[in-house]
């Protein structure tokens, strides 16, 4: 709803798919060689940009900034924050899915009496290309982010009051929280700080809010009636929905989870039994963030599959016959009631058709917003994680140049055939980038072409 609140959620399920490529890249590489190939990765096709004019300060006045719009930045620091939540959530997955847990792998080789140089380089390489994986993908993704708020900025648009009101309320609820401080109970479950947190939710709903005041105008009624007649099944229905009962036990440690566990095994056992649900989440501490009682449909994002299991698979008054365990902590769980799926009229079902379709739209407009600022961008990929290129990254640079040259040649061809082979000739000799050189930094010209290999050639 909120473009998939930028880096929050979109990106890990993005790197859920593509980051384990990440770690197959480097179980050749040793320690002999890993000094003259620890280069920074580079697209070849944008070189990184200089500074622009605005930063005038000494290093010691201000932090490293590795991407900017005009006076908006994304400093080393705050790009470091963002992506630690992403790499933790990775690096679990990888412990459960391969047995690795590569932070204490590197602890181990760091503090074996006889470390294997070549054996702690290939993990170290390992954790640094997922790190830098997400660097450059929330990178990416900020500067799409950013450079629409500062459209709307730039055009007079803020985001009302009430328009953020009724968006936090909504992802309030959406997220499962209560309690006075929706925003730091979001934020601690994304495993942000609160300004961060809060800083991606203004943003996301300022360009909803943007996007529905510019875009929304120009789509005809009948475009979003065909939508409803075409789609009847997305949009035509309130979903199914449950409302459950839930006592939560949060854990911080796996030293407090056993504890928990058993805890949560005897709370189980007497809520069968019939004491007070209420009585019992005082009496294991559950926190007032965690609202007791709870409506969700079948595509609610849950913390995990056994938590929908349960809600789903229980009778309605029931309580489900087992102690739910996530990465959060332990669940016990009892369905209060449900509702059916219900028909709705075109009015209720015209704003999200609408959203919908403007959605659609954001990535171009971020492209083509991002183009028109070209001068006020900045982005440098020096100042991220430094990592070694591969062989096949030297590959690809090599077919790169090849590639441009040709395609040099044949406008050259195309557009003065009269042109004699010894100018022709010259122009071709001009230095190209070979696999271990970085480009000298300059102003980087972004144009569409040179925009979708920045956003997609690393992504891949």
């Amino acid at each position: 709803m909120y473009h998939k609140l930028a880096f929050i959620a979109c990106l890990f399920f993005f790197a859920t798919n593509h980051g384990f490529a990440l770690l197959q890249t480097t179980s050749d590489e040793t320690s002999a060689n890993a000094e003259s190939t620890r280069q920074t990765i580079e697209n070849p096709a944008i070189p990184t940009p200089a500074s622009t004019p605005h930063r005038t300060l000494s290093k010691e006045s201000r932090p490293m900034v590795v991407a900017a719009i005009a006076d908006i930045e994304l400093t080393r620091q705050q790009l470091a924050r963002l992506i630690q939540p992403y790499m933790n959530k990775m690096l679990e997955q990888i412990k459960e899915q391969n047995g690795l847990d590569l932070k204490a792998k590197l602890v181990e080789l760091r503090v074996s009496p006889a470390p294997s140089p070549e054996e702690y380089e290939k993990y170290s390489n390992m954790y640094k290309r997922l790190k830098r994986y997400f660097e450059e993908s929330v990178t990416h993704e900020w500067l799409r982010t950013k450079a629409l708020v500062y459209k709307a900025r730039q055009e007079g648009v803020t985001l009302p009051g009430s328009e953020y009101a009724k968006g936090l309320g909504e992802m309030a609820l959406e997220q499962g929280v209560a309690g006075k401080d929706p925003v730091s109970a979001m934020a601690e479950q994304a495993g942000l700080s609160r300004q961060d947190f809060d800083e991606t939710l203004r943003d996301s709903l300022l360009i909803r809010h943007y996007l529905r005041k510019t875009l929304g105008p120009t789509i005809p009624e009948e475009t979003i009636q065909k939508v409803l007649i075409l789609h009847p099944e997305l949009y035509g229905f309130r979903p199914m929905r449950r409302q459950y009962q839930q006592l939560f036990k949060p854990v911080n440690s796996n030293t407090e989870r056993e504890t928990a566990r058993t805890l949560m095994k005897k709370i189980l056992v007497r809520a069968i039994d019939g004491e007070s649900m209420d009585a019992l989440a005082k009496e294991i501490g559950m926190p007032e963030t965690v609202p007791r009682q709870r409506w969700v449909t079948e595509k609610t994002p849950l913390p995990g599959v056994s938590l929908h299991e349960a809600i789903w698979e229980t009778g309605v008054g029931r309580i489900a016959g087992f102690v739910i365990e996530s990465s959060p902590g332990f669940y016990i769980v009892k369905v209060l009631q449900e509702e059916p799926r219900v028909k709705i009229d075109y009015a209720e079902a015209r704003p999200k058709i609408l959203d919908n379709l403007v959605e659609k739209r954001r990535e171009e407009l971020a492209l083509k917003t991002l183009e028109d600022l070209d001068n006020l961008v900045f982005l440098n990929y020096n100042r991220m994680t430094d990592v070694p290129m591969t062989e096949e990254e030297r590959r690809d640079i090599q077919m790169e140049n090849i590639i441009q040259i040709r395609k040099k040649n044949e406008a050259e061809a195309v557009s003065d055939p009269r042109e004699n082979d010894t100018s022709r000739m010259s122009r071709r000799a001009a230095p190209q980038r070979t696999p271990r050189q970085t480009p000298q930094k300059r102003q980087s010209r972004f144009s569409n072409e040179a925009l979708q290999r920045l956003l997609e050639k690393r992504g891949r």
